[in-house]
């Protein structure tokens, strides 16, 4: 696939978990997958979808809630598409650098508000 056939399309990370212990040993988590949708005018929007939760339902709801939204661009030579996105709520930013690894498999690196240090994550294509 190439990246310009990225627009309309929806991806989704592989499961996520948020893990705290509490009260001598007791496990809380999230587990969550993000999904990754690019639109059309190159507008590109990040959301958590919640699968499980053994937390407090205030937790899961802030990070379902989370509203990430921004803009993308695809390198001149095809090499990458960049996502900018900005947390509506917080003001935080992420950058997504991403490229086919297979055909439908984006493989990225993310960066958190500026950080030269990018963590990988998978997208599969989900529609």
């Amino acid at each position: 696939m190439e990246l310009k056939e990225i627009i309309n399309k929806t991806f989704q990370s592989e499961r996520i978990a948020i893990t705290d212990i509490f009260n001598a040993g007791n496990i809380f988590g999230i587990v969550y997958r993000q999904r990754l949708i690019f639109k059309k005018n190159n507008v590109v929007i990040l959301e958590n979808k919640i699968e499980l939760g053994k937390s407090n339902s205030q937790r899961c709801e802030n990070l379902e809630n989370e509203n990430w939204s921004g803009k993308f661009t695809i390198d001149k030579e095809g090499k990458h598409v960049k996502c900018e996105l900005t947390n509506l709520k917080s003001a935080t930013t992420k950058t997504i650098l991403a490229d086919y690894i297979s055909d439908g498999i984006l493989i990225g690196e993310v960066y958190n508000n500026g950080s030269n240090s990018g963590e990988g994550k998978i997208f599969e294509v989900i529609t």
